[in-house]
């Protein structure tokens, strides 16, 4: 809606919920986030109108979203008791994996086993290999 002329200039369809019951707007304007009945959380362009997302998993209303403030991440929250943690984008998703991945180091035997390199010597040292 137009705040100036009172006018409608978008709706919003294919939220395919039982009712809208939140609705959240991302730090740079250009998305918004809602809650339904459906227990769906619906990502929306807001210049389009377009869905780019459906988030699924809460089993009740979701009555709350919010955006995280790079608008990379959302919370919701259902009257089944949860909160969820949304990655909005796979980009997103992607470069937090990447900022919270922990690979632990194989043991020897392990090295040995998959023939992971470097490989292990008699003492548990690193075998210098010519790759």
């Amino acid at each position: 809606m137009d705040i100036d002329t009172g006018k409608e200039i978008r709706q919003f369809e294919g939220g395919r919920g039982s009712g809208l019951f939140t609705v959240a707007f991302s730090p740079d304007g250009r998305a918004a986030l809602s809650g339904q009945g459906n227990t769906a959380v619906v990502l929306w362009n807001i210049e389009t109108g377009e869905v780019l997302r459906r988030f699924e998993g809460h089993t009740a209303r979701v009555w709350s979203v919010v955006f995280s403030p790079d608008g990379r991440l959302a919370l919701s929250a259902a009257n089944d008791g949860t909160v969820r943690f949304w990655h909005l984008s796979l980009e997103a998703l992607f470069d937090w994996i990447d900022e919270n991945l922990h690979v632990r180091e194989f043991t020897c035997k392990e090295r040995e086993e998959y023939r992971i390199e470097p490989l292990c010597v008699g003492s548990g040292r690193f075998l210098e290999t010519d790759a």
